[in-house]
Protein backbone atom coordinates (compact mmCIF):
# COMPACT_ATOMS: atom_id res chain seq x y z
CA UNK A 1 0.00 0.00 0.00
CA UNK A 2 1.36 3.86 -0.97
CA UNK A 3 2.09 5.81 1.88
CA UNK A 4 0.60 8.83 2.02
CA UNK A 5 2.13 11.83 3.87
CA UNK A 6 -1.14 14.61 4.31
CA UNK A 7 0.11 18.51 4.65
CA UNK A 8 -2.73 20.41 5.92
CA UNK A 9 -2.37 24.24 5.39
CA UNK A 10 -3.34 26.24 8.70
CA UNK A 11 -2.80 29.54 10.52
CA UNK A 12 -2.75 30.78 13.99
CA UNK A 13 -5.85 32.53 13.62
CA UNK A 14 -8.12 29.46 13.12
CA UNK A 15 -6.36 27.24 15.10
CA UNK A 16 -9.07 26.11 17.85
CA UNK A 17 -12.23 26.48 14.74
CA UNK A 18 -10.15 24.37 12.37
CA UNK A 19 -6.88 22.69 12.85
CA UNK A 20 -7.93 21.18 16.66
CA UNK A 21 -10.91 19.95 14.78
CA UNK A 22 -9.37 18.55 11.94
CA UNK A 23 -6.61 17.10 14.37
CA UNK A 24 -9.06 15.53 16.24
CA UNK A 25 -11.13 14.04 13.67
CA UNK A 26 -9.72 13.40 9.96
CA UNK A 27 -6.12 12.67 11.19
CA UNK A 28 -7.24 9.75 13.87
CA UNK A 29 -7.95 8.02 9.77
CA UNK A 30 -5.08 9.25 8.51
CA UNK A 31 -3.24 7.57 11.07
CA UNK A 32 -5.04 4.69 11.08
CA UNK A 33 -4.74 3.92 7.74
CA UNK A 34 -0.88 3.93 8.34
CA UNK A 35 -0.57 7.10 6.79
CA UNK A 36 1.06 10.61 7.80
CA UNK A 37 0.03 14.23 8.37
CA UNK A 38 1.98 17.55 8.92
CA UNK A 39 0.00 21.06 9.77
CA UNK A 40 2.27 23.47 7.39
CA UNK A 41 2.15 27.12 9.37
CA UNK A 42 3.67 30.42 9.37
CA UNK A 43 3.82 29.84 13.10
CA UNK A 44 6.15 27.94 15.89
CA UNK A 45 4.25 24.75 17.51
CA UNK A 46 2.80 26.43 20.88
CA UNK A 47 0.42 23.41 22.11
CA UNK A 48 0.46 20.00 21.58
CA UNK A 49 -0.90 19.84 17.73
CA UNK A 50 2.32 19.18 15.57
CA UNK A 51 2.82 21.99 13.12
CA UNK A 52 5.80 22.51 10.99
CA UNK A 53 6.67 25.86 10.44
CA UNK A 54 7.55 26.47 6.92
CA UNK A 55 6.82 29.86 6.04
CA UNK A 56 7.74 32.89 8.04
CA UNK A 57 4.34 34.37 7.43
CA UNK A 58 1.00 33.12 8.66
CA UNK A 59 -1.85 35.22 6.63
CA UNK A 60 -4.20 33.84 3.26
CA UNK A 61 -1.87 35.79 1.53
CA UNK A 62 0.59 33.27 2.16
CA UNK A 63 -0.65 30.43 0.49
CA UNK A 64 1.77 29.90 -2.34
CA UNK A 65 4.23 29.66 0.09
CA UNK A 66 2.79 27.06 2.44
CA UNK A 67 1.62 25.33 -0.84
CA UNK A 68 5.60 24.83 -2.26
CA UNK A 69 7.23 24.35 0.77
CA UNK A 70 5.84 20.69 1.40
CA UNK A 71 6.37 19.73 -2.23
CA UNK A 72 10.11 20.70 -1.76
CA UNK A 73 10.08 19.34 1.75
CA UNK A 74 9.48 16.06 -0.38
CA UNK A 75 11.71 16.34 -3.08
CA UNK A 76 14.40 16.81 -1.23
CA UNK A 77 13.88 13.55 1.03
CA UNK A 78 12.60 15.01 4.09
CA UNK A 79 9.30 12.96 4.14
CA UNK A 80 9.29 9.27 4.08
CA UNK A 81 6.08 8.88 1.85
CA UNK A 82 5.22 7.59 -1.95
CA UNK A 83 2.99 10.47 -2.08
CA UNK A 84 2.27 14.07 -1.08
CA UNK A 85 -1.27 15.36 -0.67
CA UNK A 86 -1.79 19.12 0.39
CA UNK A 87 -5.39 20.81 1.16
CA UNK A 88 -6.29 23.70 3.27
CA UNK A 89 -7.65 23.12 7.00
CA UNK A 90 -11.01 23.32 5.35
CA UNK A 91 -11.03 20.81 2.86
CA UNK A 92 -12.56 17.09 3.82
CA UNK A 93 -10.50 14.29 3.18
CA UNK A 94 -12.59 11.03 1.95
CA UNK A 95 -9.50 8.57 3.29
CA UNK A 96 -10.49 5.51 2.27
CA UNK A 97 -11.37 6.55 -1.49
CA UNK A 98 -7.72 8.54 -1.47
CA UNK A 99 -6.43 5.63 -0.15
CA UNK A 100 -8.87 3.82 -2.70
CA UNK A 101 -7.24 6.06 -5.66
CA UNK A 102 -3.72 6.63 -5.00
CA UNK A 103 -3.34 2.37 -4.94
CA UNK A 104 -4.66 2.31 -7.99
CA UNK A 105 -2.65 4.81 -9.36
CA UNK A 106 0.56 3.76 -7.63
CA UNK A 107 0.02 0.94 -10.12
CA UNK A 108 0.14 2.74 -13.11
CA UNK A 109 2.87 5.43 -12.67
CA UNK A 110 6.32 4.92 -12.64
CA UNK A 111 8.08 6.11 -9.38
CA UNK A 112 10.37 7.60 -11.20
CA UNK A 113 7.46 10.21 -12.57
CA UNK A 114 6.17 13.09 -11.02
CA UNK A 115 2.32 13.05 -11.13
CA UNK A 116 0.28 16.37 -10.21
CA UNK A 117 -3.60 15.58 -9.64
CA UNK A 118 -5.60 19.37 -8.79
CA UNK A 119 -6.00 22.77 -10.10
CA UNK A 120 -2.97 24.46 -11.69
CA UNK A 121 -2.03 28.17 -10.78
CA UNK A 122 0.99 30.72 -11.20
CA UNK A 123 2.00 32.29 -8.28
CA UNK A 124 5.47 34.31 -7.23
CA UNK A 125 8.33 32.74 -6.17
CA UNK A 126 9.34 33.74 -2.81
CA UNK A 127 12.68 35.49 -2.70
CA UNK A 128 15.44 33.42 -1.50
CA UNK A 129 14.10 30.26 -2.98
CA UNK A 130 16.57 30.25 -5.70
CA UNK A 131 15.86 27.60 -8.47
CA UNK A 132 13.47 24.96 -8.24
CA UNK A 133 12.52 22.15 -10.51
CA UNK A 134 8.67 23.35 -11.61
CA UNK A 135 7.97 25.39 -14.66
CA UNK A 136 8.98 28.80 -14.29
CA UNK A 137 8.27 31.92 -16.23
CA UNK A 138 9.01 35.64 -14.84
CA UNK A 139 9.51 34.37 -11.73
CA UNK A 140 6.31 32.90 -11.52
CA UNK A 141 5.64 29.32 -11.04
CA UNK A 142 2.98 27.03 -11.79
CA UNK A 143 1.68 25.04 -8.71
CA UNK A 144 -0.81 22.82 -7.91
CA UNK A 145 -4.24 24.35 -6.12
CA UNK A 146 -7.27 22.93 -5.58
CA UNK A 147 -9.64 26.27 -5.10
CA UNK A 148 -11.63 28.32 -7.37
CA UNK A 149 -8.90 31.07 -6.63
Amino acid sequence: MAKICYNILVCKQNHSTKTLPYYNTICKDIVRDGNDFLFISGFDKFDDIPVLKLSNKDDYNNQIDKTLHPFCHFYYGKTDCDWVYVGDDDTFINTVNLNSIINQLDKEISKEDLAVYGNICAGWIPPGWGKINIAEKNNLVLHPHGGCG
